[in-house]
């Protein structure tokens, strides 16, 4: 009898708490986008922090996770590419403000070299904190290698200069 009325106070109290309250941590440990280019990293270096994002509806195994961080105007546009060396990568843009499994993703792509993410005012992204997810696609653990990250701003432009003569 005790050990029921133990089991049916916890099951109350844990539906106080939202999916969220319970949900994986992560943190942007490889560093953050200021500037479009390419970032050179290795998910070797790096810690298995999730097994699942996007959601908690993606699962990612326990490869390890390159994650950084980049902050979005509402109007930028931007792609996110990946091409990775000795693994299968996969790329994730997910929402921020904090970095967790729960976050949804407003791009995601897999399993082959190239993988990208392109955001574009279309997307109606609040502006915010971004976090840039690069994994292995079968999340084996030690699934892992180097990878180059281009991040591309695509047009509009705005303008820099004007005469009229």
């Amino acid at each position: 009898m005790r050990s029921k009325l133990i089991v049916a106070t916890l099951a109350a109290a844990c539906s106080m708490f939202s999916a969220g309250a319970f949900a994986a941590a992560c943190n942007a440990t490889a560093g953050t986008i200021s500037a479009p280019g390419t970032i050179n990293g290795d998910t070797c270096a790096a810690a298995d922090q999730l097994v699942q994002t996007c959601g908690d509806t993606t699962p990612i195994g326990n490869a390890r996770d390159a994650i950084y961080q980049v902050a979005l105007g509402a109007t930028n546009t931007a792609t996110f590419s990946v091409n990775g060396t000795g693994f299968n990568p996969y790329i994730a843009l997910m929402n921020g403000p904090a970095c967790n499994s729960v976050n949804t993703c407003p791009g995601e792509n897999a399993g082959n070299a190239g993988a990208a993410v392109t955001v574009d005012p279309a997307d109606n992204l609040p502006a915010g904190t971004y976090f840039v997810f690069i994994t292995d696609q079968g999340g084996a653990a030690g699934a892992c290698g180097t990878f180059a990250l281009t991040t591309t701003p695509v047009l509009p432009v705005s303008l820099q200069n004007f005469s009229v003569e």
